[in-house]
């Protein structure tokens, strides 16, 4: 057999030097050996053993899950398998007391079954995503939107930074309640694990911060009262949906005067109108007809207190503009005036829920004969 000829050193390649004899290798760093899979697997878990153990040490320190959020939680659950309506109520805490489905279907000569989804401290830029649950599970055929004025105003300042946390919260759990079976799985993975269930609070970098040093300087935890509290939820949810928080009349309303100047102070920054528009057109997007409403508020006891009638009616109407410009119908309630029909100078209580709730029955079922589709 011809011997096998050395390879040709490439041009320009240098020759390789000899080694002396009894020359060793330089051993390798430790950072220099070759990681295998199972050390990888290892880093993963002791890094994020680490940031449970660090998102641990400060989730006292976080904003708690309030009522207002778990209550997307709560409703979620009636939806779920929930027979068909006719007529979905939609909005903030005005519309969730402020409407009694009872009351609605049997005024109603044109539908027979309506569920209230309103939802305390909904925001507007997040009532798409949840009516789109809504519609998955119940298939209204229209869907009733209530707009506040003291709920759209432009927020600024320390206003911001609170409506951007207040965002942040209920889109997470609208995500999680959206998920079907995906969701089921995340809820077990918040119960053992602080990364899952507070991964929205963890993503904000200014929000970790202010709790890390709540932690180290030993600050005590903001605590939950009743209302807060998830049993407090399911107790105060009817069957139809309607919070049954708000429903008696006072014996004595209160004037503290100090939510009534902070309405004036929102209102005098503007309405915050561009989400709004995008939120209502998507929604109209989803094909099902909307009612805009504006539930009434005790403006004259407010009034008394400190905020601007003028700048309210001037809120109401802006509202009434975009309605106009989505051609969307918007009924108000200008007779629903009496102090005695509200809990507290904002919410309805079972006299104004009732009230309010044969009015829309009836407007609705004047829109439903002259032309919107009901069907």
């Amino acid at each position: 057999m011809p011997p096998v000829p050395a390879p040709t050193p490439r041009a320009g390649a240098a020759p390789k030097r000899p080694r002396p004899p009894g020359h060793r290798r330089r051993p390798r760093h430790w950072w220099e050996q070759p990681i295998g899979y199972g050390a990888v697997l290892g880093i993963v878990v002791v890094t994020l053993l680490g940031f449970e153990l660090a998102a641990r040490s400060v989730s006292s320190q976080l904003p708690p899950h309030r009522g207002a959020e778990q209550e997307v939680d709560v409703k979620r659950e009636q939806l779920d398998g929930h027979d068909p309506v006719d007529v979905a109520f939609a909005g903030a805490s005005t519309v969730d007391v402020g409407l009694d489905p009872e009351v609605f279907d049997e005024a109603s000569q044109t539908f027979d079954t309506s569920y209230n989804a309103g939802l305390k401290g909904m925001p507007i830029t997040v009532l798409p995503d949840w009516l789109r649950l809504v519609d998955r599970e119940v298939q209204p055929k229209v869907v009733v939107v209530d707009l506040q004025p003291t709920q759209l105003v432009i927020n600024k300042g320390e206003l911001a930074a609170s409506y951007q946390q207040q965002v942040a919260s209920f889109s997470a759990w609208v995500d999680a309640a959206s998920g079907g079976a995906g969701a089921e799985a995340d809820r077990r993975a918040g119960e053992s694990s602080t990364l899952v269930e507070d991964r929205q609070d963890l993503r904000r970098p200014s929000l970790v911060a202010r709790a890390a040093l709540d932690a180290v300087t030993g600050k005590e935890a903001e605590p939950l009262i009743d209302a807060d509290t998830r049993e407090f939820v399911v107790a105060n949810t009817g069957p139809t949906g309607r919070n049954l928080e708000y429903r008696d009349v006072p014996a004595e309303v209160s004037l503290d005067p100090g939510g009534a100047q902070s309405f004036d102070t929102a209102l005098a920054q503007g309405l915050e109108l561009g989400d709004t528009r995008d939120a209502l057109e998507e929604i109209i997007d989803m094909g099902i007809p909307v009612v805009l409403t504006v539930l009434p508020i005790d403006v004259a006891t407010l009034s008394s207190l400190g905020m601007s009638k003028e700048r309210y009616e001037a809120a109401v109407a802006s509202i009434r503009e975009l309605a106009d410009d989505l051609d969307l119908p918007l009924v108000e309630f200008p007779e629903l005036t009496d102090p005695g029909l509200f809990h507290d100078k904002v919410h309805l209580a079972d006299p104004g829920a009732a009230a309010a709730s044969q009015q829309l029955a009836a407007k609705i079922d004047e829109l439903c004969a002259t032309g919107l589709d009901c069907t």
